[in-house]
């Protein structure tokens, strides 16, 4: 057993490196398969259990990070998991452009592009660049995405509470190539 007198003492600088990597809560949405207007993928929070999700090809966003931020959005009233490029800060575009809705459905579309994560059935005919998370349950249909969906927002509101920064990276799964000779 070591004693703990001649223990080196932890610095200040080792410390602030280990909070840094720790500060850091890694959203990673993997892209598996295209399929005619919809793209199909997996989501897995710090490596932990993953989830389905569904994209509009036409709408999706681009392979590479992104940050998360919680915002209450002026359709929904309530916040939501807004998805910003790494270089910009605030909303993708301006929040005012949205119009209310008198009667607005979860699966309706945003009248502005607007990438966030989101609860929904299916992409079609959605062109505002979301991401829905759920079970699939076929081609293109997810299943019980609003409990998914509330999972996914309890934790990102936790880490961003705790002052940790969210990021979400977003790639594609490599494709096995077959070699002809």
């Amino acid at each position: 057993m070591k004693d703990c007198a001649n223990a080196r003492p932890v610095t200040h600088q080792l410390r602030r490196a280990v909070l840094h990597k720790v500060s850091i809560m890694e959203i990673k949405i993997t892209r598996q398969k295209a399929i005619k207007d919809l793209v199909e993928g997996v989501l897995s929070i710090d490596g932990g259990p993953a989830m389905d999700t569904l994209e509009n090809r036409c709408s999706c966003l681009k392979v590479g990070e992104y940050h998360a931020v919680m915002k209450k959005c002026k359709l929904y009233h309530e916040r939501r998991i807004f998805i910003l490029e790494k270089d910009k800060t605030g909303y993708p575009h301006d929040c005012e452009q949205c119009k209310k809705k008198a009667l607005f459905y979860p699966n309706s579309a945003l009248p502005k592009r607007c990438p966030m994560i989101s609860e929904g059935n299916g992409v079609h005919r959605r062109f505002d660049g979301r991401i829905i998370v759920g079970k699939k349950a076929a081609i293109g249909l997810l299943v019980n995405t609003q409990a998914t969906y509330d999972c996914v927002k309890e934790r990102v509101l936790e880490e961003l509470k705790e002052g940790k920064e969210v990021t979400i990276k977003i790639t594609r799964k490599n494709k096995k190539r077959k070699r002809t000779v």
